[in-house]
């Protein structure tokens, strides 16, 4: 059998294209699934489809041009732990979130764009009277190295945010989206990105801790 190198390389760039494709959208199919039950009363089913296909259609171009590039663009899945700040710490708990995105390597910079779902936690606002909140987020960002493994930089968004407060047994929701912007500072080793955030907005500022894995 006739051994080619440049045609195996070929073929495992290539497969690797594929596993980047199916492991991507299944990170999608799952932050949609776990925020299907936390959407805002504005976002029907159908509108939920719109919105993932419209994130797939976004980032789908990053996939193509990363089985093509390699190491220049990479595609991200991750989950983060959230804790309202300020304001907002009284309306709701710490909770968890996750994220598909994509990371594009220029020099000097690399430049990221992420959707994210955030699910914070029930707090006791007052007797007999609880809060939670929930929000999905479009964000963009650009971060550079400090030292090896060790970089720092910032992100703007827009972030939907769903406040509910129950009192008894009657519950009243609220929708509002706020642009939002922050700075980062992260870790990365053996493709994990650890980093830190702090995201402010009006009445909705929240710090996070994400893990995400770049491929």
């Amino acid at each position: 059998m006739e051994n080619n190198p440049a045609k195996n390389s070929t073929a495992a760039a290539e497969c690797q294209g594929r596993i980047r494709r199916v492991v991507f959208l299944d990170a999608l199919h799952y932050i949609h699934a776990r925020a299907r039950l936390h959407l805002p009363p504005f976002m029907g089913d159908q509108s939920m489809r719109h919105l993932v296909l419209l994130a797939c259609l976004l980032l789908l171009p990053g996939i193509a041009v990363s089985g093509v590039l390699g190491g220049i663009v990479s595609l991200g899945v991750g989950a983060s732990f959230n804790s309202p700040a300020g304001d907002f710490a009284d309306q709701a708990a710490a909770g968890w979130g996750g994220m598909a995105g994509v990371k594009i390597g220029i020099p000097i910079i690399d430049v990221t764009g992420a959707v994210e779902y955030i699910d914070f936690g029930e707090k006791d606002i007052a007797a007999g009277t609880t809060g939670d909140a929930s929000m999905w987020g479009f964000t963009a960002g650009g971060r550079f190295a400090l030292f090896p493994m060790i970089y720092a930089g910032a992100e703007i968004g827009t972030f939907s945010v769903t406040r509910t407060t129950t009192i008894g047994s009657q519950e009243s929701t609220g929708d509002i989206t706020y642009g939002a912007y922050g700075p980062i500072v992260g870790l990365n080793l053996l493709g994990f990105d650890l980093n830190g955030r702090y995201m402010v907005m009006d009445n909705a500022t929240f710090t996070s801790i994400r893990l995400i894995y770049w491929f």
